[in-house]
């Protein structure tokens, strides 16, 4: 949204119909983003090959080619020492692109080695067999580094699209849909890909500018199109306003549910200032969620996709010490829920996986349940309480695994707490305190702050909180001290 909005101010800012201006607020834009995704990945999660999502990614793509698959997999130290660096490969890669396309200026070499290797990385990500291919979010890349050509592409882009053959590309594309099973997105990929390149080759080999053309004196607009795109990629998952993005997307990032205390090797950085502060809204907390029998609950969270890993996957990753679990949220939450429902979700034969959400974002959870369930279902939570020592970055994973609170099991029965059960710190010895309501009129206020069951609407500034802020719920491994892979 932030390059289309660059996109229209350039249409609208320019007396004729070309685009000349459009590249030097487009190409900033992307780079600010490559480099905070680039960034957010560097932690100790991420960088460590047992629990990265890099390391599941790479071996997929590995696998696309079986006798190079074969003869990696008799070579175990091979094997061991290409996922090891495949974290920092895709730190330094969408950390080269964004900085390339930063600096690139009027340097045509860095501008078309920054874009070349763009096309490369989402090619990789277009091709990466299922679950962890998302060839859709390639084509939109695409288009957008369309834009990133320069200050001529009004000339190279209009040639590069004139001179493709755009029926013939169409013919080619239906043929690899229909004759080969080829994926559509995959297909489209190429071919915008296709575009990009031979725009690329004209704008090298178009002609000069004049001293008139490429120039802008509106400077302001791209200044403040920059700067959105800044607090976009930065400010926003640092002061805790929202954790779910593009450019935290693959992080293995803690970003708002460590108390201030992040996984970043620079841990000095601090993210989700707003919940470590307990600034309004974002007061109370973190919660851990550890069994529910909600249909719709279990459907969204904690999102384990690990069974729609290839088994061979599965079988080389643990030759190399991986994990081998995955857990993808975000598709679930974004996506809706048609999508939502043709997912893996738990299996009530297996351990149920339990995990911790931002208060704001455990009421959200609620209070969807409440309106999407027909029937009753029970929720076992753990309001986790900040222990005399405060958790410190070694130790913040063990407080999420088993630190004390206030604990509640709750019945609820279509937007009514038929039973509510609670254990305080310090009372586990003592039997469980049971209170039943009626509509919710004499649960405590603190609890149903937390649940959003309220008589009145809620204020605005909940709603707007609720809005614009997705968080990740992070799973909890008895055995891990880092972020399993979770985007």
């Amino acid at each position: 949204m932030l390059t289309d909005a660059s996109l229209l101010v350039s249409l609208f800012s320019e007396k004729h119909t070309c685009l000349p201006h459009v590249g030097k607020t487009v190409r900033p834009q992307l780079g600010v983003c490559y480099c905070a995704a680039s960034f957010f990945k560097v932690n100790t999660s991420f960088l460590n090959p047992r629990t990265s999502c890099a390391s599941i990614f790479g071996i997929s793509v590995l696998e696309l080619i079986p006798p190079v698959a074969r003869w990696v997999e008799a070579q175990p130290r091979l094997l061991r020492g290409f996922v090891s660096t495949m974290p920092l490969q895709i730190v330094l890669l969408e950390g080269v692109i964004g900085i390339g396309l930063l600096l690139s200026g009027r340097l045509e070499r860095l501008k078309t080695g920054a874009i070349w290797l763009a096309l490369i990385f989402h090619l990789a990500i277009a091709i990466t067999p299922r679950p962890n291919g998302v060839p859709t979010f390639s084509c939109v890349a695409a288009t957008r580094l369309l834009l990133c050509i320069g200050e001529k592409d009004a000339i190279p882009v209009s040639k590069a699209i004139d001179s493709c053959n755009l029926p013939l590309l169409g013919i080619i594309g239906g043929g690899l849909v229909m004759g080969f099973g080829i994926d559509s997105a995959i297909v489209l990929y190429l071919q915008l890909m296709y575009i990009v390149v031979l725009a690329l080759r004209h704008s090298n080999h178009g002609r000069p500018e004049s001293k008139d053309e490429g120039q802008d004196n509106s400077v302001l607009p791209t200044v403040l199109l920059v700067g959105a795109s800044f607090c976009y990629a930065f400010l926003l998952p640092i002061i805790g306003l929202q954790e779910i993005g593009s450019c935290t997307m693959f992080a293995n990032m803690r970003l708002v549910q460590g108390l201030g205390i992040n996984n970043l090797l620079w841990g000095s950085i601090p993210t989700g200032v707003l919940q470590a502060k307990e600034f309004g809204v974002y007061r109370g907390g973190i919660v851990r969620v550890e069994h529910t029998t909600s249909q719709f609950l279990n459907e969204l969270y904690p999102g384990e996709i690990t069974n729609l890993l290839d088994p061979h996957t599965r079988h080389l990753l643990q030759m190399t010490g991986h994990v081998s679990r995955q857990f993808n949220p975000k598709a679930r939450r974004v996506l809706g829920m048609n999508r939502r429902k043709s997912m893996p979700k738990w299996n009530s034969s297996l351990p149920f996986v339990p995990y911790t959400v931002p208060a704001l974002e455990f009421r959200r959870m609620v209070m969807e349940a409440i309106k999407s369930e027909e029937k009753s279902f029970d929720l076992t939570y753990t309001r986790l309480m900040l222990p005399k020592d405060p958790p410190t970055k070694d130790t913040v994973e063990e407080w999420r695994r088993s630190g004390e609170g206030s604990s509640v099991q709750l019945t609820l029965d279509k937007g009514s707490i038929a039973k509510c059960l609670v254990t305080n710190k310090g009372e586990e010895s003592s039997p469980w305190r049971i209170t039943t309501f009626r509509r919710g009129k004499n649960c405590s206020t603190d609890e149903l702050n937390l649940l959003g069951l309220f008589d009145q609407e809620d204020s605005w500034w909940v709603k707007a909180a609720l809005k614009i802020g997705l968080f990740y719920p992070l799973p909890i491994f008895e055995a891990e001290n880092e972020i399993v892979c979770n985007y």
